[in-house]
């Protein structure tokens, strides 16, 4: 009697596994960003030829950091993680 009841288990989760099913539903929604895709690209097509869309010039904007803080900070966040990990590794070996 448990045979007759796996086997109708195992048949309803094969079929809830039916690739036709996740498939027809990967191309419908496949479909659906291709059409966004495409009207997207026609859309930047037709403002690059009306001249909309141009680089901007000017100034270079640039912001003031102290450079030799952000070299110290990233040698130490370095040496600190080496250490962690030749930690980890002589914890393996122990």
């Amino acid at each position: 009697m448990s045979d007759s009841s796996s086997n109708s288990n195992s048949s309803s989760y094969s079929n809830d596994l039916d690739p036709s099913k996740f498939l027809d539903k990967y191309i419908s929604d496949q479909n659906v960003l291709d059409s966004f895709a495409t009207r997207i690209v026609e859309k930047i097509k037709t403002k690059f030829a009306a001249g909309l869309l141009k680089r901007q010039s000017g100034t270079r904007k640039t912001i003031a950091r102290d450079h030799e803080e952000g070299r110290c900070s990233l040698v130490q966040f370095m040496v600190l993680n080496f250490l962690q990990q030749m930690m980890v590794v002589q914890a393996m070996v122990i």
